[in-house]
């Protein structure tokens, strides 16, 4: 990438999906030479809501399209070099169930299909104490105190530049 390009700001839409034993399903994606898991979701597109992008993304993604959208817990902003362009996304992810299963994309672009290598149930005890990589960070804690204390009165906000 060039030095000095001006980044490409997006909004995103992200789902912290539970099932009905409280597992968290995360998307295990790669590039350039890292690997990490996150939340399932993606860009809003022009004319569409940040919830309804959340829901059409996660069903893209993995299939689901029995999920009930809950409310906002984590604002994440990151900043970096992702698939050769400086992007600069903020997202907002909602905790959401579903009854759960094999995840199976619906509609992976060719783009994604590069990057996303697959989809585990993880529980809350095994997020918490994983030295994966896991975004946002601090997931594992945040939906234990979801899933004990309810919704926060305001969503979490991680705000990190993330490794070039």
């Amino acid at each position: 990438m060039a030095a000095g390009r001006s980044p490409i700001r997006r909004t995103a839409g992200r789902i912290a999906l539970l099932d009905p034993e409280d597992r968290v399903l995360l998307s295990n994606d790669a590039w350039g030479g890292r690997s990490w898991w996150c939340t399932p979701g993606g860009g809003v597109e022009a004319d569409e809501t940040v919830e309804a992008a959340a829901l059409r993304e996660v069903y893209e993604e993995t299939g689901f399209g029995d999920v009930v959208l809950g409310g906002l817990v984590v604002r994440h902003h990151w900043r970096s070099v992702f698939l050769d362009v400086l992007i600069d996304q903020h997202e907002w992810i909602f905790v959401g169930r579903t009854a759960g299963g094999l995840a199976v994309p619906a509609k992976l672009d060719p783009l994604e299909s590069t990057f996303m290598q697959g989809f585990r149930w993880w529980t809350i005890p095994d997020l918490v104490a994983t030295e994966d990589t896991i975004y946002p960070e601090g997931l594992g804690p945040m939906l234990a105190s979801v899933l004990r204390d309810g919704l926060p009165s305001s969503p979490w906000v991680v705000d990190v530049d993330a490794p070039q």
